[in-house]
């Protein structure tokens, strides 16, 4: 083994089992075991050679590179030390950070650091054969930015299976628009599944938008739409959208499901809001047929709320509307409460003329329409209750003998209810 130095203000260390050396032709010749580094890169190859004039080398043998971590396998590399350019032939190249694989004809990389990919193929699977790749003629790779390539197939199993115009994602951790990593793979129910096939718009600080579609055993389609906003602390939330349209040799069926959350402030001293959360979806056994995750699959219930608010200063209480609505998938049962009305003061003196009485009123008032149905196959029925609920308490403390304090309550309730259909169990209990 032969270790040796050479000139320049950046140190070329190089080695190998045999070092032969042309003094006319200024040429380093390294046989066996080659190893050649500058700075943060590293090669290693059964033959390197190096010509010291044009400072470009050449390497054979199964020849790596690596540089920065990240690491250039081929059959042959030509490379150009100052100027950190060059290109592979039969090219692979392996990124640590976006844990991708990329292969191709031929790879050359400018002395930007971008890289070019002639007849490639990309994959974050590391099995052998990849579970999935996509192919185009031309790769464009923009170290820490994105991936551009156009036109790109996608290939699951060697298989060509979708064709997209052009292809963008990004490279490092900031919101970036581009076309997403398609997935595959096999469900809970052993269907194959193509999924994450769509685009991602990101360039606006405040919102985003995805569009996504899924392929179930080509016979189920879904598209999902997805979107995030946040402006300030005035207005944040997401919404999520998808919509399922099957083929069963001619027949087709539209399915959804939507989940959302919802938070916004109307006016600067936030007494004004509207708030809300929850899911819908059109039917019971949605979840079950077109589940993403074992969490989807395993849903009973669905919930959802919106409610506007606004405090009231001047009566130190609120006042609110609210939609709510829940469905329970296993009993078959919907609830739905439109509207929930709500009105609130807070506590004023009851004799405000006698300074000395501690005696204080409230007032609060809740009226609702509520409606459940039961759909089971067997039995069908609708149950209406409305009504309003009134309470007025009086409270205040006393004492008595100068060691003996109390705090009596007055309390005045009134809620008039009207019934439809057959009474459930919770109307039965608003009047116990």
């Amino acid at each position: 083994m032969c270790l040796s130095p050479l000139h320049g203000e950046d140190t070329l260390s190089y080695q190998a089992d045999s070092i032969h050396y042309g003094l006319k032709e200024a040429r380093i010749e390294l046989h066996g075991n080659g190893r050649l580094s500058h700075g943060s890169v590293h090669l290693f190859a059964e033959q390197i050679h190096y010509n010291l004039e044009t400072e470009i080398l050449k390497a054979y043998g199964t020849p790596v590179l690596i540089d920065s971590g990240d690491t250039l396998y081929g059959e042959y590399i030509e490379y150009h030390i100052r100027e950190n350019r060059g290109r592979i032939g039969q090219a692979r190249f392996s990124d640590i950070q976006d844990s991708a694989l990329y292969r191709g004809d031929e790879m050359a990389r400018d002395s930007t650091g971008t890289i070019y990919i002639s007849g490639g193929r990309y994959t974050t699977s590391f099995t052998r054969p990849p579970q999935y790749t996509l192919f185009s003629p031309q790769f464009k790779l923009i170290p820490d930015e994105k991936a551009l390539a156009r036109p790109v197939v996608l290939e699951v199993q060697r298989s060509p299976v979708v064709s997209l115009p052009f292809f963008i994602y990004p490279l490092d951790d900031d919101r970036r628009s581009g076309w997403l990593t398609p997935r595959w793979g096999v469900g809970i129910a052993g269907t194959g599944y193509v999924d994450n096939i769509g685009y991602y718009w990101g360039e606006n600080p405040y919102i985003d938008f995805t569009m996504a579609g899924r392929i179930n055993d080509f016979e189920h389609y879904q598209l999902r739409g997805e979107t995030r906003y946040h402006l300030r602390n005035r207005l944040r939330g997401n919404l999520s959208a998808d919509m399922s349209f099957d083929d069963y040799y001619g027949g087709s069926s539209q399915r959804w499901s939507l989940s959302y959350e919802h938070s916004q402030h109307f006016l600067p001293d936030h007494s004004l809001s509207l708030r809300g959360s929850g899911e819908l979806v059109s039917d019971n056994r949605y979840y079950s047929d077109y589940f993403r995750d074992t969490t989807d699959f395993l849903r009973q219930t669905t919930r959802s709320q919106l409610t506007l608010q606004k405090r009231m200063h001047r009566l130190s209480g609120h006042t609110s509307a609210s939609w709510e609505r829940r469905e329970d998938f296993y009993r078959q049962e919907r609830t739905q409460t439109l509207p929930h009305l709500r009105f609130s003061t807070g506590n004023y003196p009851l004799l405000p003329f006698l300074e000395e009485s501690s005696l204080t009123w409230s007032y609060s008032a809740q009226g609702l329409s509520r409606t459940t149905e039961i759909y089971r196959e067997e039995e069908e029925e609708e149950t209406t209750e409305a009504g309003i609920h009134h309470t007025l308490p009086v409270q205040g403390q006393l004492t008595l003998f100068n060691n003996l304090h109390a705090s009596p309550v007055l309390r005045y309730s009134n809620q008039p209810f009207h019934h439809t259909g057959t009474p459930q169990p919770w109307c039965k209990k608003i009047h116990s």
